[in-house]
């Protein structure tokens, strides 16, 4: 009976780790190279980052439109689940963060073939459920908090998961990113999703 016991326990605690799972394949930046891509427009090909013990960093003197200098995760959610993303951001700067779900063009293309899209017309990112922003920073580590449903995709293009920084300006740090399913959202989360700040 007792053996028994163990092995419902084990059983549940294997289950309620698989539901709250993190999706984000690369937390801890180890191969930054292949899982993540930050993408700058000329305004910003001097900015150095770096991925080092865990932490993405950068620093950059000043800021243009947010989708110049961006930081993608590609992943593939599921059409009208409720997902939770966290991550814990410190800053000593000012401006914008946005955070985002949605498709992007093939940033990791030249590593892999590339596939013939049928469509004569130009597919354009489109927003799955996420695009919220904090204009507030502290140059403490701070728990960011996005709560989406995601919405559906109309394109082939593939999806990701965005930190757009363009509207920010000065010291950026970033660490232990997670992506978990849940089963309900907050109340006040809009069709664009939510983000908040929480202490650690």
């Amino acid at each position: 009976m007792c053996k028994l016991y163990m092995i419902i326990l084990i059983f549940s605690a294997v289950i309620l780790e698989a539901g709250t799972a993190n999706l984000i394949s690369d937390p801890a930046f180890k191969k930054a190279e292949d899982n993540w891509f930050l993408r700058k427009s000329k305004e910003y090909k001097s900015v150095k980052e770096t991925y080092k013990k865990g932490i993405f960093s950068f620093f950059t003197p000043a800021s243009s439109a947010k989708t110049y200098l961006a930081l993608y995760h590609q992943l593939e959610l599921e059409e009208g689940e409720k997902y939770m993303f966290t991550v814990e951001v410190k800053t000593k700067g000012e401006g914008v963060i946005t955070y985002g779900y949605g498709t992007y063009g093939d940033i990791f293309g030249g590593k892999q073939k590339k596939k013939k899209v049928k469509s004569k017309k130009e597919q354009k990112g489109q927003n799955l459920g996420l695009m919220a922003s904090r204009t507030d920073f502290s140059p403490e580590w701070k728990e960011h908090v996005c709560y989406f449903t995601v919405r559906k995709k109309t394109s082939d293009l593939p999806t990701f998961i965005k930190v757009l920084l363009g509207e920010y300006q000065g010291d950026f740090a970033m660490r232990n990113p997670q992506l978990i399913k849940i089963d309900s959202l907050p109340s006040g989360v809009t069709q664009r999703g939510s983000v908040e700040i929480k202490e650690l």
